[in-house]
């Protein structure tokens, strides 16, 4: 992907999400270095584990405002983003007992500044 050869891009809007792609974005090589996007705006549907471990790994990133999280993709980013400062939250609760997972994970993730839903 061309955007690999821009190691000062620090915004990336994308209209759709395209796991294949992203996959390419985050890849280790030795030929380019890695992104170090701080916002990252992407049209995505739905963020179930298997897209948040694709996210995770732009630990640049400071804002993340994805459509909707499943409670254990939430989990996963808040731990797992050291600059994450903004994030915009809707997460589908199935039962009681999850909603005390995102309480204990958006507050576990003290670096951030804003979380809105």
């Amino acid at each position: 992907m061309r955007l690999r050869r821009l190691p000062s891009l620090r915004a990336l809007s994308l209209g759709g999400w395209d796991t294949e792609q992203v996959k390419v974005l985050v890849e280790v090589r030795a030929d380019r270095p890695p992104l170090q996007l701080h916002s990252f705006d992407i049209n995505m549907d739905h963020v179930y584990l298997d897209r948040a471990q694709l996210l995770a790994r732009m630990t640049t990133l400071r804002s993340l405002a994805p459509l909707w999280f499943s409670v254990d993709a939430l989990h996963l980013l808040v731990h797992a983003m050291p600059d994450l400062r903004t994030l915009y939250l809707t997460v589908a609760i199935v039962c009681e007992s999850e909603w005390s997972v995102v309480q204990e994970g958006v507050a576990a993730c003290r670096q951030l500044t804003d979380c809105l839903s």
